[in-house]
């Protein structure tokens, strides 16, 4: 059904790789032609992961012990999306173990935002009202850890809003696939 030539993202070699699957078996071989990855295809929508093409097009495959990054390919990445849709159709319990997992983020993602964001502008509301320490207060001292700690509090408070965007996002896919999926029982029977 699917054979695509991928490309490592790290490595000397930029020789291209082989990953096909068909019915049965989803194969990934290196360079050399020897499968470095085999397994049925109903179950390989558990270790394709395709987050990351939607940030750099890096197309990440879970191979025990680690994880095979592959190089931007925009027919691979289309052809494995099929795959996994089409699997995560047909596989309830990786359905609701996406959902909840987007549905934690989506939780988690604005308390982050709210705490952070909040500790970041409370502090910044209060140093506006505030008047400037004399030359030798203890505060001056300790200036450079307090634009550290404000970095990190900024920085978790957007990471909160990436968080809580990412989780509706992949809500709103698994959503359409079970609503695709009715839609198919239905029509078939």
């Amino acid at each position: 059904m699917g054979s695509y030539q991928l490309v490592p993202e790290n490595g000397a070699s930029k020789t291209p790789w082989l990953l096909e699957w068909n019915d049965e078996r989803f194969v990934i071989r290196n360079a050399a032609g020897d499968p470095v990855l085999e397994t049925n295809t109903a179950s390989a929508h558990n270790i394709i992961d395709l987050s990351q093409a939607f940030v750099d097009g890096t197309i990440c495959i879970a191979a025990p012990p680690e994880v095979l990054r592959f190089k931007r390919n925009s027919a691979a990445e289309a052809g494995l999306r099929k795959l996994v849709e089409a699997a995560i159709a047909r596989d309830p319990a990786y359905r609701a173990a996406m959902r909840q997992r987007s549905l934690r983020a989506m939780t988690l993602g604005p308390v982050m935002f709210l705490v952070a964001g909040g500790l970041f502008g409370g502090y910044c509301w209060y140093t506006i009202g505030a008047p400037d320490p004399p030359a030798d207060h203890w505060i001056r001292y300790v200036g450079w850890l307090i634009k550290g700690v404000l970095l990190v509090l900024l920085a978790v408070a957007l990471l909160g809003l990436g968080l809580t965007f990412s989780g509706f996002s992949q809500w709103l896919r698994i959503r359409g696939i079970e609503r695709r999926a009715k839609t198919a029982n239905i029509e078939s029977s």
